[in-house]
């Protein structure tokens, strides 16, 4: 049957976009723990340089080497930044990219529920012919049984 061929096709095409479609969902979702660790590492860096400057103000901290933490200090906090909006796009992308494997999920549905339609259809038209063929026999014996007694 030429058009269950074609739905075929069709289906295993829509099928492979919406695997595409997860794998870069899924990718993004990597992307966004990756970034999310290294705004935790940032801040940690951050952290760390702030617990290195108050111990060293205990002792006696130059002030060209508290001026240098603070500026390493102001270099993280927008290097976060940077990172936090990164993470807040790749949000927006995420949603989106989510939202096609929905879309891609229900044509897939859609081109399953016509193939099972197909089917059944084909599965009705074969029935059918069975039938017939068997009520042809049937008649063909019932002729040569009545050819034969007569």
């Amino acid at each position: 049957m030429a058009t269950g061929f074609r739905l075929a096709r069709v289906l295993r095409l829509r099928t492979q976009l919406r695997r595409q479609a997860q794998e870069q969902v899924g990718q993004m979702v990597a992307a966004m723990n990756e970034a999310r660790r290294e705004i935790a590492a940032v801040h940690g860096q951050a952290d760390a340089e702030r617990t290195r400057e108050e111990a060293a103000l205990v002792k006696g901290l130059p002030v060209e080497a508290l001026r240098e933490g603070r500026a390493w200090e102001r270099a993280l906090g927008v290097r976060a930044a940077r990172l936090g909006e990164g993470l807040q796009a790749m949000g927006v992308t995420l949603a989106r990219a989510r939202e096609l494997v929905a879309l891609r999920r229900r044509e897939e549905r859609q081109l399953e529920r016509l193939a099972e339609q197909a089917r059944e259809r084909q599965q009705v038209r074969e029935a059918r012919a069975e039938a017939v063929l068997v009520d042809e026999i049937v008649l063909a014996r019932r002729a040569a049984d009545a050819r034969g007694r007569g």
